[in-house]
């Protein structure tokens, strides 16, 4: 008696390409961090500047923050090399729809190094000590007497 091995079919769902995957992911970061970007527009202009002035006080003198802005700065340095010679780290030649995405990419670098010194620079400008005003039109009393004696002395 002889068994008969026969193989099963079973319905298998379509493989998916992990691109597939990766491009869902992309989507949900990227505007998660749209929300979150405007989250945090609306919490600066909500009142907590001084907040955000101690903790961007305190993140531009670490080492780390030092070590992230000069790894920026680079990149940058490295982006309007490439949008200058109009060609990529390899050697390409780049169009100018390549040369507009470099440039909003160094734009966007710039921007995330000068973010910190923008917020300490507007709660300055905000809470900075307003000078008193000495610009009296008029003259106090001893300013009259002084200016009369000086004129009866030059006569």
């Amino acid at each position: 008696m002889a068994k008969t091995l026969t193989k099963k079919t079973t319905k298998k769902a379509p493989k998916k390409s992990v691109l597939d995957g990766l491009s869902k992911v992309k989507a949900t970061t990227h505007s998660s961090a749209e929300k979150e970007a405007e989250r945090a527009q609306k919490r600066i202009t909500e009142g907590s500047l001084e907040q955000d002035y101690v903790d961007f006080s305190a993140l531009i003198l670490t080492r780390g923050w030092l070590r992230l802005r000069y790894i920026n700065e680079e990149n940058a340095r490295l982006l309007g090399e490439q949008i200058l010679k109009k060609a990529d780290l390899e050697g390409n030649v780049l169009d100018e729809a390549a040369c507009d995405r470099l440039r909003d990419q160094r734009d966007a670098i710039l921007e995330f190094i000068e973010f910190p010194e923008s917020i300490i620079a507007r709660y300055q400008e905000a809470h900075a000590p307003v000078p008193e005003d000495d610009s009296d039109p008029y003259e106090t009393f001893d300013q009259a007497q002084e200016r009369e004696s000086s004129s009866l002395k030059e006569e």
